[in-house]
């Protein structure tokens, strides 16, 4: 299986009063070129596809236009997308049926069937080696807010919440998969000890309160896309974790 990573697109853009749709068009044909190249099983985008929650319509059809013409050239090409801080959860979701055609993805929540029951199936997504096989488990986990990790019978510690998401998804997850098969998670977070790029145009981060720590993710996930901190990095030593 060979996965492509990414995260913070950002469409939708303007910087210092420039609209960057040149270069996230730019962008986004150079990773299509990549995609192909690389002969691609699933492309992950680890969150804040849009730089606002109501993203103007040309920023909308980048993202779509993008994915339509991924499943031309890669007709077999898993694309999984999470919601990240800068999205609506609501609007990233909204096409969902539809994307499913394009083998596309879209996850901006989490949910919770009954009371402290998560709904996790709609939060594993299979990805599929070049035979159509189910070769490994995503998990996603999109920004999650302190309103859906607490209340209720959730209690209010949003750092146990955020706990109880990870363990329950991934015990899932474990119980779901087959001899043979990965897990790999998806998490637009800020995870302790990341390094926040010294380029970014604006804070990403303010104060370390809810800095999550490596430890959520156990070995029996393979790997963690993460989206968040704009700068390629691996966290607490471990490669397996990775910006």
């Amino acid at each position: 299986m060979r996965l492509i990573h990414t995260s913070d697109w950002h469409l939708g853009q303007t910087l210092h009063g420039q609209d960057r749709d040149f270069e996230h068009a730019q962008f986004l044909a150079w990773l299509l070129d990549q995609l192909v190249a690389h002969r691609a099983d699933a492309l992950l985008i680890a969150g804040d596809v849009f730089d606002t929650v109501n993203p103007p319509l040309k920023a909308q059809e980048r993202l779509y236009d993008f994915i339509v013409r991924a499943h031309e050239k890669l007709p077999q090409l898993d694309i999984v997308m999470i919601a990240g801080n800068h999205d609506s959860g609501g609007r990233i979701e909204l096409p969902a049926p539809l994307m499913k055609r394009l083998n596309a993805h879209a996850v901006g929540r989490i949910s919770w069937v009954s009371e402290g029951q998560l709904d996790h199936q709609r939060l594993l997504v299979p990805l599929h080696d070049a035979a159509g096989n189910t070769a490994v488990w995503c998990l996603t986990l999109p920004f999650l807010r302190p309103a859906e990790v607490t209340g209720m019978t959730l209690g209010d510690d949003y750092m146990a919440g955020i706990r109880q998401v990870h363990e329950r998804l991934i015990a899932a997850a474990e119980s779901a998969r087959q001899p043979g098969q990965a897990l790999v998670a998806m998490s637009h977070a800020h995870m302790a000890g990341g390094a926040v790029s010294e380029e970014s145009e604006r804070n990403i981060v303010i104060g370390s309160a809810e800095a999550l720590p490596a430890s959520l993710f156990p070995e029996s996930v393979a790997y963690v896309a993460l989206g968040h901190l704009h700068k390629p990095q691996q966290v607490a030593g471990q490669a397996r974790i990775r910006y």
